[in-house]
């Protein structure tokens, strides 16, 4: 850039100055840039694919769904409507909707 710096410099036969030297710069980072990032943006949504099938095929879901594996609640625990809920009773307090 300092060769730019007065006039600019004569490259084949073509007077390329600090801004036209500034400016193409800027092009060719943008362009490597775009390429670099492309290619992580697409490893990364590769690999968290991989991790969600993985962990998907693979979890254990053992607990969820039937009622016979609930686990009841034992200790000091706020008499809060939600925490009490029956399922498909009225409780006081609580709206079934």
């Amino acid at each position: 850039m300092k060769v730019t710096a007065n006039d600019g410099i004569l490259v084949g036969g073509v007077l390329i100055t600090q801004k036209v030297a500034t400016v193409a710069m800027s092009i060719v980072t943008v362009i490597c840039l775009i390429w670099v990032l492309s290619s992580i943006f697409w490893y990364s949504l590769t690999v968290s694919g991989v991790c969600i099938f993985g962990h998907g095929a693979f979890r254990d879901a053992t607990m969820v769904g039937d009622e016979d594996s609930m686990v009841e609640m034992d200790g000091d625990l706020e008499d809060v409507p939600f925490l009490n809920a029956k399922t498909g009773e009225e409780d006081e307090g609580m709206e079934v909707v």
